[in-house]
């Protein structure tokens, strides 16, 4: 990444809602037992959009959200509010159309959030298959990253990726997007589907989850023959010498009740409040509560694809083919993380 010139752009995105985070029972199909502790999701707690056509300080479309990270160190609260620094990585332009010279860059951006009350109504505002249908288990890598210019390999785990059932009842992989650690064994993963969402033809999506990993019981496979010529999955069956990770569902980035409470949808009609396609980014932030000190607010957010019909990009105006705008979005859910702090 040494060759790569990061362009930073700031701008503010408001999380509209009402209330402070405040205790909240997580009901059963809400939790998850992993690894000895219970994680619980108490809800999504606020929304926020970046308009499709909005420009950054280059004058070029904002465009989308494939990864983020929170500055914990600027993260405060005030009362019901808080406030901080997130900072989004885009994806790489607008490039329906073939590839373009898009210049690379990590956004700035300046959040407050107003988070509701959990479950209150919101105020106005190829490793292991041949085929997609056997390609579920992927590795995870753990580096030793003391010397940055010379990464060491420390561990390695088989882990399977999450699967469903499509319209046509076949079972399909979920795309993997990003992933954010818990623990030196565990760690939150956000995978969905593709093809279904707001500027698309597909206009309901089926499978959009965070779950959490847990490495704690799998074989730790570095160093040996699978890192080599072996494959940990011929066929999509796992080699019965391994012990994979453990997946967990987590939050249902879909969950009809909940986006119905901040006016949104997954699914017809295809408009502004039903959620695109790729939810690809997730980042962490303290409730800074001292009655919770194991909740966090669980931002989630978009990759837009640089969708809209007021494009600017590489010297020149676009519009996105279909006529589609498509803003960067935001979800924010409060959870409780029990360990995170350590």
């Amino acid at each position: 990444m040494k060759n790569v010139r990061p362009y930073a752009s700031r701008l503010f995105a408001a999380v509209l809602a009402a209330s402070a985070a405040i205790p909240a029972a997580a009901s059963a199909e809400n939790s998850a037992a992993v690894g000895g502790h219970t994680f619980a999701n108490k809800g999504l707690v606020g929304i926020g959009r970046i308009p499709a056509n909005q420009r950054d300080k280059f004058g070029e479309t904002f465009g989308s959200g494939s990864g983020m990270a929170i500055d914990s160190a600027d993260w405060s609260r005030d009362g019901a509010g808080y406030k901080g620094t997130l900072y989004l990585l885009p994806d790489r332009g607008y490039n329906a159309v073939g590839t373009v010279d898009y210049r690379p860059r990590l956004n700035t951006i300046a959040i407050g959030l107003t988070p509701t009350a959990p479950g209150a109504t919101p105020e106005a505002g190829k490793d292991g298959g041949d085929s997609g249908s056997t390609r579920q288990n992927t590795r995870a890598m753990i580096y030793d990253a003391a010397d940055s210019d010379h990464l060491k390999l420390v561990h390695e785990y088989v882990v399977p990726l999450p699967v469903f059932k499509d319209a046509k009842d076949k079972t399909v992989v979920a795309a993997e997007s990003e992933i954010v650690a818990l623990s030196d064994k565990s760690f939150l993963m956000l995978a969905r589907d593709s093809g279904n969402g707001q500027g698309l033809k597909g206009d309901t999506s089926l499978y959009r989850k965070i779950n959490i990993v847990d490495l704690s019981g799998a074989t730790d496979i570095a160093g040996s023959d699978f890192d080599a010529d072996k494959p940990i999955a011929p066929k999509g069956v796992v080699d019965p010498s391994l012990t994979p990770a453990t997946l967990t569902p987590f939050i249902d980035i879909n969950d009809k009740a909940e986006l119905a409470r901040f006016g949104l949808h997954n699914g017809a009609p295809n408009d502004k409040n039903n959620l695109s396609e790729k939810w690809e980014a997730i980042g962490l932030a303290s409730v800074l509560d001292p009655n919770l000190p194991d909740d966090y607010f669980l931002f989630v957010a978009n990759d837009n694809d640089f969708l809209t019909q007021d494009g600017f990009q590489v010297g020149a105006a676009y519009k996105a083919d279909g006529g589609a705008d498509v803003d960067t979005m935001f979800q924010v859910f409060q959870v409780t993380l029990p360990g995170l702090r350590k």
